[in-house]
């Protein structure tokens, strides 16, 4: 079901981050009191590997080093191993460790057999770090959706025969019964702004802890983070991506002192072909919104798999302006009446497939973040 679904893909992204991240992580902190020897490079070569998914690389360097009197070998370069496209890139770090050279490595003092040449974080091991956080907030988005929206009438889909009980749990609506009821936004401007906090700490914080590990001082100065980035194109990508994460966390903190609409709707569902009344009252400074437009929207969503991936296509088969006003007096509080269209298509929530209704209010204020909620309503079959 899509309970277990979710906590599937939650699993599966978390092993990917430990295994990704987590455990290389642990693997260059310790490594930074690890005492450097001196090691001299037996053979340096680039090691290919074959299957269905095409050709893959991996550094192959294999050093030897004295511990304590004692002589060891090891093959390890960094704490990710494993292979990966790209031939230049392994052909580059191989050339800086020609066979017969002399290098430092880093041994672990309690078990001498391990040691490492670059023991701090490499690119990959950064991009794989970045990478597989995604599926960890994709694996808590769905766990957070199966705890709100849990399983029943609504993940069976509705039929002709479904009694107006089967919604009572849907999860909607904030009170019980068939009176005026009170709208829940889709997501509150605090859910953003603390979910953006979050990533926003998340991905640069990777991105200052590498700079800080790779100088190897701690903590280094903003010159010295900048020279390292400097050092390594590959990771401006990541700095623009942090800019602007960090961009977005200050339009929604503006965006947390806009004026909260509160919509009320007569009736809990409506059926296809019915009018629904509903009435709108604005909290806050109502005289900094120029335009409030409140709307109704019909969108079929369709998840299908295309080759290994997954897409899902978006089509609004249902725009109706229910409300378009400019005047103070008339944005700040008022009543409307809409009818659905009778000859669309009811609420339909399946595995791949979906029919969502919902009422959206959009506010223009002027040099500040716009004013854009959703809230979702039943359409029931027409009888």
């Amino acid at each position: 079901n899509d309970k277990n679904c979710n906590f599937g893909v939650h699993e599966l992204g978390f092993a990917f981050f430990f295994f990704a991240f987590l455990r290389p992580a642990y693997q260059i902190l310790q490594a930074q009191n690890w005492p450097q020897v001196s090691c001299r490079i037996l053979s340096s070569d680039i090691r290919s590997h074959s299957s269905s998914d095409g050709t893959t690389y991996s550094v192959d360097i294999l050093y030897q080093y004295q511990l304590n009197g004692r002589d060891y070998k090891s093959n390890r370069y960094d704490f990710l191993g494993g292979s990966s496209s790209g031939y230049k890139g392994k052909q580059k770090i191989v050339r800086q460790y020609p066979e017969g050279s002399r290098r430092k490595c880093f041994v672990n003092p309690v078990d001498p057999q391990q040691a490492v040449l670059n023991p701090g974080f490499t690119p990959m091991i950064i991009l794989m770090g970045c990478f597989s956080s995604v599926f960890i907030l994709i694996g808590l988005g769905g766990m957070m959706y199966a705890r709100n929206h849990p399983p029943g009438a609504v993940k069976r889909g509705w039929d002709e025969n479904v009694s107006s009980d089967a919604f009572s749990g849907s999860g909607f609506w904030d009170t019980a019964g068939y009176g005026p009821v009170v709208l829940r936004s889709k997501s509150g401007p605090l859910a953003k702004l603390i979910g953006i906090i979050f990533f926003a700490l998340f991905w640069n914080g990777f991105l200052v802890l590498a700079a800080r590990m790779e100088l190897g001082k701690m903590p280094a100065g903003i010159n010295d983070m900048v020279r390292f980035f400097n050092q390594v194109p590959f990771l401006w990508i990541f700095q623009v991506i942090g800019l602007l994460i960090i961009f977005g966390v200050f339009y929604q903190l503006l965006a947390m002192f806009n004026p909260r609409p509160k919509i009320t709707v007569s009736a809990r569902q409506v059926m296809l072909g019915e009018c629904i009344d509903l009435q709108w009252k604005f909290r806050g400074s109502v005289n900094r919104i120029s335009e409030m437009v409140l709307s109704l929207e019909g969108k079929e969503e369709a998840t299908y798999r295309r080759g290994t991936n997954t897409h899902t296509d978006c089509k609004v088969f249902c725009a109706v302006d229910i409300v378009r006003v400019s005047d103070t007096m008339q944005i700040a509080t008022g009543n409307a009446s809409v009818r659905i269209p009778q000859h669309t298509m009811h609420t339909f929530k399946s595995h791949n497939n979906k029919i969502i209704w919902r009422l959206k209010v959009q506010g223009t204020i002027e040099y500040w973040p716009d004013i854009k909620e959703e809230y979702e309503i039943i359409v029931l079959p027409f009888k």
